[in-house]
């Protein structure tokens, strides 16, 4: 029987993130994983058979660099993988096979679970649609975790704000090269977050970063609900940190206070900061993952 062929992408790291990886190559390794039918790229810490796998999963537009400072806060403890999502970073994309927003879905959701399998993950952590991800894992395969993370997560609610919605549709990617040209930039909240700011930035403008946009958009279409999960948090058997910014634009704290409600064994943590606190405060959202993971890891 012939085998289907691996769908790969052929991209290397620009000069800012290829910095930014050169920095914390005394913590990680960079791999290469092969699962299902494409090819996905890996941060890896070094394995060890009493240290439990948490596996970190990006939000849109992002990758897996960005973890990098969590990763290295967490080493000691933790085995500790990030991938990037298919369709961002440098892993690569197979488009749906149907316009549906259950395929689409799947496109993003199903290798890395794909993955989490593979390596045993006993925890996942998401932002974003990495979120929704992590949150599809939990559903799917009860009995593989113990603990979830959702930090600013896609997929608790159909709600989205207006603001966040139009920015989507029109494109990060897009947007970041207009912001190129007329130099603005997002503020920063330390001498840390400037740099993955500058990671985040240099990944938007990378060529091919909106290959996977058709896909996201069918999970925030223009109009209508959301992809949502909302009907099955009762279903999420993991114990569940909520890690939520204050001010997040795009799925405002209400969405994280009634999703705590409904998950069976959850807390809610709120931090000072918007849609992304892991890179507006990478260094207490370190703090965070370690205390709720040693504290349900053991």
């Amino acid at each position: 029987m012939t085998r289907a062929p691996i769908v790969t992408v052929v991209s290397n790291p620009g000069p800012i993130e290829a910095a930014w990886l050169a920095r914390f190559a005394d913590v990680v390794q960079i791999r290469r994983r092969i699962v299902g039918a494409i090819s996905l790229r890996s941060l890896e810490t070094k394995a060890h058979e009493k240290k439990p796998t948490v596996l970190l999963v990006h939000g849109r537009g992002h990758a897996a660099s960005l973890w990098l400072p969590i990763m290295r806060a967490l080493e000691e403890r933790f085995h500790l993988v990030a991938v990037d999502v298919p369709g961002f970073g440098h892993s690569a994309w197979l488009p749906p096979k149907a316009p549906s927003q259950a395929d689409a879905l799947a496109a993003f959701a199903a290798p890395i679970a794909e993955l989490a399998d593979e390596l045993a993950a006993v925890a996942v952590v998401g932002h974003s649609l990495g979120g929704l991800i992590a949150l599809e894992h939990a559903l799917r395969r009860p009995a593989a975790l113990k603990a979830l993370v959702l930090i600013g997560a896609m997929g608790l609610s159909p709600y989205i704000s207006l603001q966040a919605r139009l920015y989507l549709q029109a494109g990060p990617e897009r947007l970041a090269r207009i912001k190129e040209l007329f130099g603005s930039s997002a503020p920063s909240t330390d001498a840390l977050s400037a740099e993955l700011l500058a990671v985040r930035r240099e990944l938007a403008l990378a060529k091919g970063g909106a290959r996977a946009k058709g896909a996201f958009d069918r999970l925030v279409p223009l109009r209508g609900d959301c992809v949502s999960r909302e009907h099955a948090l009762q279903s999420v058997s993991a114990k569940t940190l909520l890690l939520w910014g204050e001010r997040d634009e795009a799925f405002p704290l209400p969405i994280a206070m009634k999703a705590k409600g409904l998950l069976p064994s959850a807390e809610l943590c709120v931090l000072p900061a918007a849609h992304s606190p892991q890179i507006e405060m990478p260094l207490r959202v370190a703090a965070e993952l370690s205390r709720f993971l040693s504290n349900t890891l053991g």
